[in-house]
């Protein structure tokens, strides 16, 4: 039987908006009215609530649940090693075109983490963690003082399907702490590694590799060319730009200046066009 979904005005929808933008500084205004309905709607029926504004004040209550419902809206589903050919392809532009011998890598992050750990595990199989700087960038900026990351079984079952495409003698099981019926994801202490909120971001810091994978998928075409320049004030010369495999930026402001590497892999060259 189908579930009966809870009607939102326009008015409710703006309130959520203004609320988001002030508190997280996200782009949800210029989200799709209609997407961002369908998707509060669904949450609210997964919740069994019966009104947007009970629905809403448990929002604001509950930051855990905050964070659940922000990534559920602003995201499309993330796996541990999804587009696991795209990953290695971006390895080897990194090592080619790297002058030096420290990779200075930038990854935004909006959902469960999974690029991140993604990202870590794959240096670590290639020996190449050691000479890595790695800032990630919360885009839902939430308050994180711990270095564990914890995953569901069914997210562990797939990343293990994915990982295996890569041929390699490890397992990636053996990379998480198993906790019930969650699996744990523990940062070493010795990694270079940063984790800020999208408010407190620099852009005029550079990198050698910027990925930003999905970001802008939900989002309209104005939201699209902000996102964009962002990436593009954090690149300099022979920096790759990895994106998810179904974006586009091919008409936005600024694309002159990168080279697609594989007409097939969303990786991008910054070559600035004098």
């Amino acid at each position: 039987m189908k579930s009966h979904l809870v009607e939102i005005s326009v008015f409710e929808l703006r309130e959520f908006i203004n609320y988001n933008d002030e508190k997280h500084s996200l782009y949800l205004n210029n989200l799709s009215l209609v997407s961002l309905k369908l998707r509060l709607q669904f949450l609210i029926s997964e919740n069994k609530q019966n009104n947007f504004y009970s629905f809403f004040e448990q929002f604001k209550r509950n930051e855990k649940f905050q964070e659940n419902v922000l990534s559920n809206i602003t995201s499309q589903s993330n796996e541990l090693f999804r587009d696991v050919d795209c990953w290695v392809c971006f390895y080897n532009l990194l090592k080619q075109n790297v002058r030096s011998d420290i990779f200075n890598i930038c990854l935004f992050e909006f959902g469960n983490f999974s690029d991140t750990i993604t990202l870590l595990i794959f240096l670590s199989v290639n020996n190449a963690l050691h000479r890595t700087n790695i800032t990630v960038i919360d885009t839902m900026n939430r308050s994180r003082t711990s270095l564990e990351f914890d995953f569901f079984k069914k997210e562990i079952e797939t990343g293990i399907i994915n990982f295996q495409q890569l041929n390699s003698p490890k397992n990636l099981e053996w990379c998480f702490i198993k906790k019930e019926n969650l699996y744990t994801f523990a940062i070493p202490d010795n990694i270079k590694i940063q984790f800020i909120n999208s408010e407190k971001l620099k852009p005029k810091l550079q990198y050698d590799a910027v990925i930003a994978r999905n970001l802008t998928l939900n989002y309209n075409f104005k939201a699209h060319q902000n996102i964009f320049q962002t990436y593009l004030n954090l690149m300099k010369n022979h920096s790759i730009l990895f994106i998810g495999a179904n974006e586009n930026f091919d008409w936005c402001e600024g694309i002159e200046n990168l080279i697609k590497k594989d007409t097939t892999k969303p990786l991008y060259s910054y070559s600035r066009v004098s």
